[in-house]
């Protein structure tokens, strides 16, 4: 049997048991059915990327083949001239949507700015943010867009 848990909006997950099927669902993730066992699932993935959700499959009992989907990389070229506007005017807010963008940024070697805040999309680029010494100004509690977008409203005092 063959299930998968991607970002479409049906993810599908394999599970050993009603507890385990609670916690996928807990997670977003429909469960189609309880497999005997050696469900098989394709981690497509970015290059670099925690392993958290290969390893919790292979706790469900799945047999986890990982795939790099994508590779991400820093800007070389100052395209839309967003980096030299930065340089220039600063910015209200900076948000991190992934530790690599956090990172990324920080290799930029951008000027520090009076006044400027930063925002971190949850707890692991959070962490990432610290170690390079960019203050967290703003965590979602809700790790994803939409949580953060709310999480910058509610800064601003914004309904």
């Amino acid at each position: 049997m063959k299930q998968h848990c991607n970002n479409t909006a049906h993810r599908r997950a394999p599970s050993l048991d009603d507890a385990r099927s609670a916690q996928v669902k807990l997670r977003r993730c429909e469960v189609d059915e309880v497999p005997d066992d050696d469900a098989a699932v394709e981690a497509a993935r970015a290059e670099g990327a925690r392993d958290v959700l290969p390893i919790e499959l292979e706790k469900l009992g799945a047999i986890v083949d990982e795939t790099i989907a994508y590779r991400t990389v820093p800007e070389t070229e100052d395209v839309s001239g967003g980096i030299e506007r930065y340089r220039t005017e600063g910015a209200d807010m900076v948000t991190f949507t992934s530790s690599s963008t956090a990172e990324n940024f920080h290799a930029l070697g951008l000027p520090d700015h009076d006044g400027i805040r930063f925002a971190s999309i949850g707890p692991v680029t959070s962490k990432t943010m610290q170690t390079l010494k960019i203050p967290v100004d703003v965590e979602a509690p809700v790790h994803d867009i939409p949580g953060l977008v709310a999480s910058i409203l509610k800064f601003y005092g914004k309904p």
